[in-house]
């Protein structure tokens, strides 16, 4: 596997030099560049086409989302991964209606930071536990919320229920497939299965359109 060029986007210096140390210090990875608010965000990614945009969304200039929309209509081959101090709607639902392919805290782990990484440019989406539950709340509210549908509820089988719930407590494919006793190709082709039934297609949509559609996912 070639090294995966990951750039760089915050305007707190100590923030940034953290995020590339990160980078530099996993072998798997390269530093293509570092921007300090969102027009260089948007400048360097013209330059370098990196693989992975680590983006801060509260940026001086231009903020990360509007960073964010520019970048993935003009290089959608550059996945974006949020990281960000912020975890309300405020920030959250902007940011995932923008096209952001993860969305971490910064308070994440190096080792969380290099799984997600890995994660976007597999295809995969990667969302914090908090911000899962941000959606989740903002979706819960009485006039939001759906009456459950019934029918794609039930057409789902018992070990996609299980992995549909594993996916909304936030567990990687790994994680589940160790909770659930399954093996990882099982996952992946059970997690395809349920993307087709509900008509999505990523696992983050999965997880906001059950959350939407009031699945009992917390029983």
């Amino acid at each position: 596997m070639s090294e995966i060029s990951v750039a760089v986007a915050d305007d707190i210096p100590l923030m940034r030099q953290a995020l590339t140390t990160y980078v530099q210090q996993e072998p798997r990875f390269t530093l293509a560049g570092e921007a300090a608010n969102g027009a260089e965000a948007i400048d360097l990614v013209r330059q370098v086409d990196p693989d992975v945009l680590l983006l801060d969304l509260q940026m001086p200039v231009m903020d990360g989302v509007t960073a964010a929309e520019r970048i993935i209509a003009e290089n959608p081959h550059t996945k974006i991964l949020a990281i960000t101090t912020f975890y309300s709607d405020d920030y959250v639902i902007p940011a995932l209606k923008a096209g952001v392919h993860g969305y971490l805290l910064k308070d994440a782990r190096p080792q969380e930071i290099t799984d997600a990484i890995l994660a976007v440019t597999r295809g995969q989406s990667v969302i914090s536990q908090r911000a899962i539950e941000t959606i989740t709340a903002s979706l819960a509210e009485p006039e939001q919320v759906a009456t459950v549908d019934q029918d794609l509820w039930d057409s789902l089988t018992g070990t996609e229920k299980k992995v549909l719930k594993a996916l909304y407590d936030g567990l990687s494919n790994r994680a589940i497939a160790r909770e659930l006793y399954l093996a990882e190709s099982t996952v992946k082709s059970t997690i395809s299965r349920i993307m087709q039934k509900m008509g999505v297609s990523s696992r983050l949509q999965i997880v906001i359109k059950a959350a939407k559609l009031s699945f009992p996912l917390d029983a």
